[in-house]
């Protein structure tokens, strides 16, 4: 069976100490920007997305444990799936 062919986008460049490297920027977790270097197209490609998994797996355990922190301090209403106190977000 044939492998699946990835598509890698075009990225900009830049010359460093004379050598040339592919560069895109991502937000990380905090919303800054981060410029992400390598040697190849297929390399960045395969750093940029490790890099957006690792942002995604920190926001949502970040997201889970605002959670746990709601609903062992009883401010989260389990039943009603919203927050006893502050904003309404049903």
């Amino acid at each position: 069976m044939a492998k699946r062919q990835t598509i890698i986008p075009q990225y900009g460049t830049v010359m460093k100490r004379g050598v040339l490297y592919y560069r895109t920027r991502i937000k990380d977790a905090n919303g800054k920007l981060v410029a992400i270097y390598a040697k190849t197209p297929e390399e960045l490609y395969n750093k940029e997305t490790f890099a957006l998994e690792q942002i995604n797996l920190y926001c949502s355990r970040q997201r889970t444990i605002m959670y746990s922190v709601e609903v062992r301090n009883g401010l989260y209403d389990i039943e009603r799936g919203r927050r006893e106190m502050g904003r309404d977000t049903s």
